[in-house]
């Protein structure tokens, strides 16, 4: 409920200004930009994301980073800022890559895979998925697998094969849809 966690977050950040609060207030600021997001205050999640990438930056904080990156795409493609978001994601993964985190690699690659659907570069948008299918499939992460089927659907479609589409998406459903 974003309505409730807002005041107390605006509270949180707002108490913690001082130097002797740093990380709390840096810890307010990720989790307000998360809250701002979702209620699509998309330029006030962008700026309080930013105070978290500094912050983790100067702490050299990767794993950190590669989170707040990954977030900061999510919200850029919200705002239909494709590019942008495949930049912050392509961080996201580089970082994840380097702290051999598989399923950070993932979980940028599908989010990446989404952006350059909305693109219309599909071939570098399968490429992508497929390699995030194998990761969650492997992570027996049911949800995630079928989220990717879902946008590799999209791309048959959008590559002129809706049977294959189709298909894919009675997979998805399957169950009845009960299991996602």
């Amino acid at each position: 409920r974003e309505d409730l966690a807002i005041d107390s977050l605006t509270q949180a950040y707002r108490s913690s200004t001082t130097p002797a609060f740093a990380e709390p207030h840096v810890l307010a600021a990720a989790v307000l930009a998360t809250v701002l997001r979702s209620m699509g205050d998309y330029p006030q999640a962008l700026a309080l994301n930013q105070e978290a990438i500094d912050w983790d930056t100067a702490q050299h904080a990767q794993l950190a980073l590669s989170v707040d990156r990954f977030l900061r795409g999510r919200i850029l493609i919200l705002m239909q800022k494709y590019s942008q978001a495949i930049d912050e994601f392509e961080e996201a993964r580089k970082l994840s890559a380097m702290l051999n985190d598989t399923q950070g690699v993932a979980f940028a690659d599908v989010r990446m895979c989404d952006a350059r659907i909305e693109l219309g570069q599909l071939i570098k948008a399968r490429a992508t998925c497929e390699n995030a299918l194998f990761t969650f499939i492997a992570s027996r992460f049911s949800d995630e697998v079928k989220e990717t089927e879902a946008l590799l659907a999209r791309i048959d479609l959008a590559e002129g094969h809706p049977e294959k589409a189709l298909a894919t998406l009675n997979e998805v459903l399957d169950h009845s849809g009960t299991d996602v």
